[in-house]
């Protein structure tokens, strides 16, 4: 048996996809491909957290004493394992969750806009003239006939604060990765 086919073997036993196995020994998943596949031999560094990642000696990895080793158990594919999902949707999530601040920001800035165009029309509606803003009659009706204005201000404020949120959203979430 080979170092690759070890390699392998132990791979399977612990139930690790050779990305999350680079990932433990800190090298990139061709690397590990290239050990399985003996096109290339791990360095000695590399050998030593390639054992302690699968669970083995650098003597059980090298020499492989196959009489003395317990026949691996058999594990599912990892597509097949529950948290295969949860893994893929973490994975999804640290890469392109910053997408959703700016989703975020450009949902708030849209909000904002509209809330700009409905206060621009109630005020036009309402008080056709400037001079009416002052008007007696009018600032007698008191605030419910302002209230289409306040609401439209209030949406203003609200986009605003959205569109913030989400920047500073994706400003973390792109650092965070």
């Amino acid at each position: 048996m080979t170092l690759g086919e070890r390699i392998r073997r132990y791979r399977g036993r612990e139930g690790l996809s050779q990305e999350a196995l680079a990932e433990r020994v800190g090298v990139s998943r061709q690397a590990v491909s290239k050990w399985e596949t003996d096109a290339a031999m791990p360095e000695l560094d590399k050998l030593a957290a390639l054992a302690r990642a699968l669970g083995v000696t650098a003597d059980q990895l090298l020499n492989g004493d196959v009489s003395t080793e317990e026949e691996p158990a058999a594990q599912p594919p990892a597509e097949d394992r529950p948290d295969h999902a949860a893994g893929w949707l973490s994975r999804l999530l640290r890469r392109w969750g910053w997408l959703s601040g700016v989703y975020l920001m450009l949902c708030g800035l849209w909000i904002a806009l509209i809330g700009a165009l409905a206060y621009g029309r109630f005020k036009r509606i309402l008080f056709p003239m400037d001079f009416l803003e002052d008007d007696p009659y009018l600032l007698s009706l008191g605030p419910s006939y302002t209230f289409p204005m306040t609401v439209a201000k209030i949406v203003i404020v609200m986009g605003i604060a959205a569109a913030a949120a989400g920047v500073v959203l994706a400003i973390y979430l792109r650092r965070k990765r």
